[in-house]
């Protein structure tokens, strides 16, 4: 009786899977109102940022 040799399992190769690196959402542009106060020769500018 000839020997039982065993089989060999063929496993397929694990797909890689590549994580992208999360990219962090581009900043929103800050939306605020700007002013300028003016009094004799003083200056005063005023950004009101909005939420």
């Amino acid at each position: 009786m000839p020997k039982k040799t065993p089989k060999k399992s063929k496993t397929k190769p694990k797909k890689v899977v590549k994580r992208r690196a999360l990219a962090k959402p581009a900043p929103k542009p800050a939306k605020y109102l700007e002013a300028v106060g003016r009094r004799k020769t003083a200056v005063a500018r005023v950004r009101l940022f909005t939420q």
